[in-house]
C-alpha cells in the first residue's frame, strides 16, 4: 500500500465519523477516505487502523506488512 507519514504510537480520536492523528509534532496525515464514516479505530506502533462500512482500513510505515489486510480479514465484524 502507498506510505503515509506516521510516528510511533500516534494519537488517535474519533470524532463525527472522522478520524484524527497527531504526535508531539503536530498534526499527522490519515487517508481521505477516513474523513468521514469511520466508527472504530486502533492505533499500533508505527500503523494504525479504522473501520468503515465494515471494512477495514490500515496505513502507517508498513515495514513489516502491518498495512496490507488479507483478505479473509478485510470485512470486520461488529462489536459488542
Amino acid at each position: 500500500g502507498k506510505q503515509t507519514r506516521h510516528t510511533i504510537c500516534p494519537a488517535l480520536a474519533l470524532k463525527n465519523g472522522k478520524v484524527y492523528a497527531w504526535d508531539d509534532s503536530g498534526m499527522l496525515p490519515v487517508p481521505a477516505s477516513l474523513d468521514s464514516g469511520v466508527d472504530t479505530i486502533s492505533a499500533g506502533y508505527e500503523h494504525s487502523f479504522a473501520r468503515k462500512n465494515g471494512r477495514l482500513i490500515a496505513w502507517g510505515t508498513d515495514i513489516a506488512g502491518e498495512t496490507v489486510i488479507p483478505e479473509v480479514a478485510r470485512t470486520a465484524p461488529d462489536v459488542s
